[in-house]
């Protein structure tokens, strides 16, 4: 969410209305428990056997989340992220749509990019700290060479 707020304030175009403190409001839930939180319960599911074997009290091995809850919260999550991400500029839900598919590449297979070292943190970098400084500078305004070069920097 820090991402989002950093890229909003580099835009240069937010004037801390209550319009726009509302802007970053949203894109702050976006960034933060909405598209985290749906990238973390696919990790989770994704990550279930290995779970079952080291970790088998936690709610998806222990069978205290059922698959269908999984994948009903993952829906609700990526619908409601579009949603808000939409009513932000189209940008920004093109942004939010790459993010998503970001956090699939890195749970699932057959790729499951985090079992690289390389791919999984470049996919972290963007996907937590690259992708939400630009769509909260899209949230305001078209992007900058500048802006673009410090979410690259963010993401190191």
């Amino acid at each position: 969410w820090w991402a989002f707020l950093c890229g909003a304030i580099a835009s240069g175009a937010s004037q801390w209305t209550w319009t726009d403190v509302g802007r970053i409001a949203l894109g702050v839930l976006l960034a933060g428990p909405i598209l985290c939180g749906m990238s973390q319960v696919v990790n989770d599911y994704c990550d279930r056997d290995v779970d079952a074997i080291n970790e088998p009290q936690r709610l998806i091995p222990s069978g205290l989340v059922s698959a269908r809850q999984v994948f009903i919260t993952v829906a609700v999550l990526v619908v409601l992220g579009l949603s808000i991400a939409m009513f932000l500029g189209q940008y920004v839900a093109l942004m939010t749509a790459i993010g998503m598919v970001l956090a699939v590449i890195y749970s699932a297979g057959p790729i499951r990019a985090k079992r690289n070292g390389w791919a999984g943190n470049t996919i972290v970098a963007v996907s937590y700290e690259g992708l939400p400084w630009i769509a909260g500078h899209l949230a305001f305004a078209p992007l900058t060479f500048g802006s673009v070069l410090m979410a690259a920097l963010f993401s190191l």
